[in-house]
C-alpha cells in the first residue's frame, strides 16, 4: 500500500467511525436518561404531561400541555 492510499484509508475509517457521534438524541427534564426513540429533542417539564417534542422522522413539533 503507497503512503497515500494509506492516507485515504485512513481518513475514512475516522470519518465513518466519527459520523455516528454526530447523529444524537437530547433530552431535557425530569427524567433525562428516557426519550422516547422516535424524537429528536425532547423537553420534559416538572409537572406532569407536560412535554415538547420533535419527531426524528417528520420534523413535526408536538406541544402537549
Amino acid at each position: 500500500m503507497t503512503p497515500k492510499q494509506l492516507l485515504g484509508t485512513a481518513c475514512f475509517l475516522a470519518a465513518l467511525l466519527t459520523s455516528s457521534s454526530l447523529f444524537a438524541q437530547v433530552k431535557v427534564g425530569t427524567n433525562p436518561t428516557t426519550i422516547e426513540t422516535n424524537s429528536n429533542l425532547e423537553v420534559e417539564a416538572s409537572t406532569s404531561g407536560r412535554k415538547v417534542k420533535v419527531d426524528k422522522t417528520t420534523g413535526q413539533m408536538t406541544i402537549a400541555d
